[in-house]
């Protein structure tokens, strides 16, 4: 039996890709390279490559939770109901009645707690709730009830925490009296929480704001520190998460003459003006200048006014005619960049363009490689593919215009390079002669016309099944009985 598989391989061209798409090319080998380890080069010649350092994540605790006291079993008084009628009756007097008789509580009274409350109820009240009156009644004369082993001690409220409390973790499901409590922080510092909390929380609520800890420490009643949990946790969220980023790359302009366009627009950026003059808008977006990039960094709390600092900074990146000269790089998506700067050149600097290597103009196969012809007996022959010659523009009538170009681009002389390791143009240029190029390439820089080929792979057996003719082998395959 003798096979034969014939299968031909075509040039093709590499995938078109629209121009308002990024391209990404990599025009140089990948080096893989780890501390302590050898390059491994994936082709080509050794680039250098930065390589980030391993992280090494911690736990993430600096606190460790202190173990709470079993609490005092409180007497079984939500059944029952209680009238409370206090005129002008001293401190001491109102703690008697409700912890020593109602409550049947040890308790201590320290120096310096005096003073008298008025207080009356409209209707009884749960007896469960008298703890909570009392601690209310006391922070108005400048008193705190703080529980200590089996007693209370009723002290000056700064005399409360000093050698009487230390910092508890976790939920007030057993708060009784006057506590501290230490709540770790996720995302934001311990400082700017204790200035977000000091309008809702009494002066001296907070005794300790440790950034290095990312905790803050207050204290308070059990009442007041659900308050004091609950602002926590609304203003403890991620910042970084909710803000809007934008880094935005100038082409045109410098950085440092831009800004003051741009604050003027969006206010000063910075949150710093109050007056009936200030801007609306000021600190609700901010722009950091990064000259070492010539961009601008805009940082907001709304996304939408990130796109719309993103449409003015287009609009402002713009140079005049008066401009100097600048380097552009324009990365060329269809065509040959050899090619197009030499158009280019023709046409506005009058350079005629230099003979170079003929080439086909037809699909490629990836660099260093040929197309060929696959055939089962292992030869791999090359295509014979004649080389076509570049377009020749004709030289217009009257060389003087040739030579002087077409004087389209008025001002300082312009430079186009053709890099074609990246097939892209590097142009030296002012604003406004970048702005006539830029229309030109994109006119010429367009999907070149497409070649469907359809191709079949066939395979032909050649057996002994015709030795003894066709009508014979017929009439077999009708009646397999002959």
């Amino acid at each position: 039996m003798f096979s034969c598989v014939a299968l031909a391989i075509l040039g093709c061209q590499p995938q078109q890709v629209r121009p308002d798409q990024p391209v990404v090319r990599r025009t140089t080998p990948l080096i893989i390279k780890r501390p302590g380890e050898q390059e491994i080069s994936l082709g080509g010649a050794p680039v250098s490559t930065v390589v980030p350092e391993k992280s090494f994540p911690g736990t993430g605790q600096f606190v460790k939770p202190i173990s709470p006291q079993s609490p005092t079993p409180r007497p079984a008084l939500a059944d029952q109901e209680v009238s409370f009628n206090f005129e002008a009756t001293p401190v001491p007097e109102v703690v008697k009645t409700i912890l020593g008789d109602l409550l049947l509580e040890t308790y201590v009274i320290g120096p310096g707690v005096g003073g008298t409350v008025t207080f009356a109820t409209a209707k009884p009240i749960k007896g469960d709730q008298a703890l909570a009156v009392l601690e209310m009644l006391l922070s108005w004369s400048g008193a705190a009830l703080v529980r200590k082993g089996d007693a209370y001690l009723v002290v000056q409220t700064q005399s409360a925490v000093p050698g009487n409390l230390t910092p508890q973790m976790g939920a007030l499901l057993q708060s009784r009296g006057y506590e501290v409590r230490a709540v770790p922080l996720k995302y934001i510092s311990a400082t700017q929480m204790d200035e977000l909390l000091k309008p809702y929380a009494k002066p001296g609520s907070t005794l300790k704001a440790d950034n290095a800890r990312s905790m803050i420490v207050v204290g308070g009643t059990r009442s007041e520190l659900e308050n004091y949990l609950k602002v926590i946790e609304s203003f403890d969220v991620d910042w970084m998460a909710g803000m809007s980023f934008g880094l935005f790359s100038l082409e045109r302009v410098e950085v440092k003459d831009l800004m003051p366009e741009l604050e003027a627009i969006f206010g000063d950026g910075q949150g710093g003006g109050t007056g009936p003059s200030a801007s609306p808008l000021a600190g609700m977006v901010r722009m950091l200048p990064v000259e070492r990039l010539n961009a601008i960094l805009v940082i907001t709390p709304q996304q939408q006014y990130l796109r719309q600092v993103e449409t003015w900074i287009k609009r402002l990146d713009r140079g005049g005619s008066d401009g100097g000269a600048r380097l552009y790089v324009y990365d060329v998506l269809n065509v040959k960049a050899i090619y197009l700067a030499d158009r280019l050149n023709e046409i506005f600097n009058g350079q005629a363009a230099a003979p170079r290597q003929q080439r086909s103009t037809r699909g490629e196969v990836a660099p260093g490689l040929q197309g060929g012809i696959l055939s089962s007996s292992g030869r791999n022959v090359a295509s014979r593919e004649q080389p076509v010659p570049p377009p020749v523009t004709p030289t217009p009538a009257g060389g003087a215009e040739a030579a002087g170009g077409l004087n389209l681009l008025e001002g300082q002389d312009v430079r186009i390079t053709a890099v074609e390791e990246s097939n892209s143009l590097l142009i030296r240029a002012s604003a406004a002669q970048y702005e006539v190029l830029k229309s030109a390439i994109k006119r010429l820089d367009s999907e070149p016309l497409q070649v469907k080929v359809d191709a079949k792979l066939l395979e032909v057996k050649l057996t002994n099944n015709l030795s003894f003719g066709v009508q014979w082998w017929l009439e077999r395959a009708v009646d397999p009985a002959l």
